[in-house]
């Protein structure tokens, strides 16, 4: 409770308070303030206790779980051969080699909970696998649920076996863990601080360390040494080109087949306290497969050889199909079933119909092919699985010609790589279950050869080989649209870009806007024009001094109507006289 000489106001006593705070002023209670400020001096977890820097390859020690950085705690232990915070002897077997996790912002966390790691975090190591943990995940899912299991490599262990690395409330005290207790010492109390001990350079003594005799810290130390250079002159970075310095910090580019639509993840993680806070909104990106299969069935992004000037191309594709019967032409609707002929034109060019034959034969209804084991229980697509039918995509094809080409299918969804032709002009009964993909072009009596081939008696296997010597591609858009996707990519690409901006910046410094404003270099001639012109001007006197002198263009004493100068002047002189009724210009008044 308050007491009626607390004042409204901070006095001068409490002003003058050891450490700003108002306080008894004895020397004992100075003293115990002064103990305990220096106590929490600690060193962040993630710095070196040996050289008050940042750690890359951390190890720590199994008695009190001080955290060094190796390549320079090795040095220093071959010279000294004591723990640098502690004093006691120690050698490199007594370091635990320590697995730091980084999240996707790079920072250290819990490989369990997520939960970033800061000053205030719990730390625990496991000594037989090194992995760093949050005190709290360990007590709930190792201690209190009994199952003492390394929850990264399963690997079992003790409760001796777990190292404290920072313990920001119970530095000091027993711990009730069982786990090693880091000791309450400031920064100044460490043992090579008060020495004056000398960190060694770490170049010049890990050549010489025994790694059998590293402990756990041997691949660590072998993985530092292959990683170190040969020699000085290799730490020089090569400088940046100038021309790509401001590259690398522009906005990152929108992905080709991004969508207007955002992942959602920004909104997801604000209200779920299980995902990762993201603060970047990210659009959705479209399987690249699918968005090329819609940007060919559009007709788009082809390039300008295959458009030919026009904005849109026909997305149509043409194959050969060689066979002992003669040859057949087709054209495949790319813009009706894009997909069904991405696969047809894939497995064409890995060769998968080549040398294949016509299994089955139907005089006046279809020959059908496209298994490479000739039984017609075989074949796959190119994605080593059945795909979907395009029976209701806008303007599907049906089987109203002779010489349709088509997919051949167990039911719906089941199309691998047998297809075939129909010898019919309408059979309509085709149309809602076979993916019409292409038709045959006339010219070739190659079909009506085909069926005119004989069947065995009760089957609809032919008696004469039919045979697919080879199927070759013509013309494709799908390669079209690939070509021009990498050339816009490589248009895209940094030194591209680069190329582009100093171009650029070479137009700006030498351009007139559509208000006539000069810029650049234009714009410092102009400039010097005009006081050239300013000059010549501020030597005429009256009223037409300020009006610019019409010129006109002279060669040899002669103007553009070939006359002399001096009779040109009189003559205009003349005239005038004559015109302006005897007045003067008023200079006699």
């Amino acid at each position: 409770m308050g007491k009626k000489t607390d004042k409204l106001y901070i006095t001068h006593g409490e002003h003058s308070g050891f450490f700003g705070q108002h306080s008894a002023g004895s020397v004992g209670n100075k003293a115990a303030l002064s103990s305990a400020h220096d106590g929490m001096q600690a060193l962040p977890f993630d710095c070196c206790a040996l050289t008050l820097a940042p750690w890359t390859n951390p190890v720590c020690t199994r008695e009190e779980g001080t955290i060094f950085e190796l390549t320079h705690v090795i040095p220093y232990l071959n010279k000294y051969g004591t723990n640098p915070a502690t004093g006691q002897a120690m050698q490199i077997k007594d370091l635990v080699k320590l697995n730091f996790h980084k999240n996707e912002n790079g920072k250290y966390h819990d490989p369990v909970s997520f939960k970033e790691f800061n000053e205030h975090t719990h730390l625990v190591a496991v000594s037989t696998t090194g992995n760093v943990f949050s005190w709290d995940t360990v007590h709930s899912l190792n201690i209190k649920a009994r199952h003492m299991v390394d929850l990264i490599s399963d690997e079992p262990f003790k409760k001796s076996d777990l190292i404290t690395l920072q313990d920001p409330h119970g530095m000091g005290e027993a711990s009730s863990s069982g786990a090693s207790k880091p000791h309450k010492r400031s920064l100044s109390e460490m043992h090579h601080v008060k020495h004056g001990h000398v960190v060694p350079q770490a170049s010049d003594s890990l050549q010489e360390i025994n790694t059998s005799a590293a402990g756990g810290a041997s691949k660590l130390l072998d993985r530092v040494r292959a990683s170190q250079p040969s020699s000085s002159a290799s730490n020089i970075a090569a400088p940046a080109p100038p021309a790509l310095a401001n590259i690398g910090t522009a906005k990152k580019a929108v992905p080709y087949n991004a969508t207007s639509a955002s992942t959602g993840m920004t909104a997801a993680s604000f209200t779920s306290s299980g995902l990762t806070p993201v603060t970047k909104s990210e659009r959705q990106t479209i399987n690249e497969e699918e968005f090329m299969l819609e940007k060919v069935a559009a007709g788009e992004g082809l390039g300008a050889a295959w458009n030919k000037g026009k904005k849109k191309a026909s997305p149509r594709a043409f194959v050969r199909v060689t066979t002992n019967f003669g040859p057949i032409n087709v054209e495949l609707y790319c813009d009706k079933a894009p997909k069904t002929c991405y696969n047809f034109l894939t497995l064409v060019k890995r060769g998968y119909y080549d040398d294949t034959v016509f299994h089955r034969l139907i005089p006046g209804f279809m020959v059908q092919g496209g298994d490479p084991t000739g039984t017609g229980r075989g074949g796959a697509s190119m994605w080593d699985q059945p795909f979907r039918d395009e029976l209701d995509l806008p303007g599907a094809l049906r089987h109203d010609s002779r010489g349709s080409l088509s997919m051949a299918n167990k039911g719906p969804a089941t199309n691998g790589s047998q297809f075939f032709f129909t010898f019919r002009d309408q059979i309509s009964s085709l149309d809602h279950k076979h993916t019409v993909f292409g038709k045959m072009l006339p010219g070739e009596p190659t079909l009506d050869n085909i069926e005119r081939v004989p069947t065995e008696k009760g089957t609809d296997r032919p008696l004469r080989s039919v045979r697919i010597f080879e199927i070759r591609c013509l013309d494709d858009p799908f390669e079209a649209y690939k070509a021009e996707l990498a050339r816009q990519q490589s248009r895209d690409s940094v030194e591209e870009v680069a190329k582009r901006e100093e171009k650029r910046k070479r137009r700006e410094e030498d351009r007139t806007t559509w208000l006539g404003t000069n810029l650049g270099e234009k714009r410092q001639r102009s400039a010097l024009g005009e006081e050239s012109e300013l000059g010549a001007m501020g030597t005429a006197s009256g009223v037409g001094r300020y009006m610019k002198a019409t010129t006109s263009v002279q060669k040899d004493g002669v103007d553009q109507q070939g006359e002399p100068i001096g009779e040109s002047f009189a003559k205009r002189k003349k005239k005038a006289t004559a015109s302006d009724g005897g007045f003067g210009d008023f200079s006699g008044w």
